[in-house]
């Protein structure tokens, strides 16, 4: 499945959540497969365009940590094939 077609999946189905036909669940279990996926469209439309929808549905809740710690899993492989290693004493960027 190209990576197009895996973009549209995703859009599509946080689209369908939003407009009350599919379940809240179902996207969340779809993207599942993202602690696999590097290319770069399909993130980018899960993190820009999508996944706010349930950040701002959940932020106020009691499962927002649950949340957090889900996509923080799906996305630490990616972190670690980028080579992102956060390091604080050596991070310029912190004394900014």
């Amino acid at each position: 499945m190209s990576s197009r077609t895996r973009t549209q999946l995703i859009s599509d189905i946080f689209s369908l959540t939003q407009a009350g036909f599919v379940e809240a669940k179902y996207p969340l279990s779809l993207i599942k497969y993202m602690s696999k996926e590097f290319d770069y469209l399909p993130w980018n439309t899960l993190l820009v365009n999508r996944i706010n929808f349930y950040i701002d549905i959940l932020e106020s809740t009691e499962y927002y940590g649950e949340f957090k710690a889900y996509m923080a899993s799906l996305a630490e492989p990616y972190y670690k094939k980028l080579g992102w290693i956060e390091n604080k004493e050596k991070d310029e960027w912190v004394d900014r």
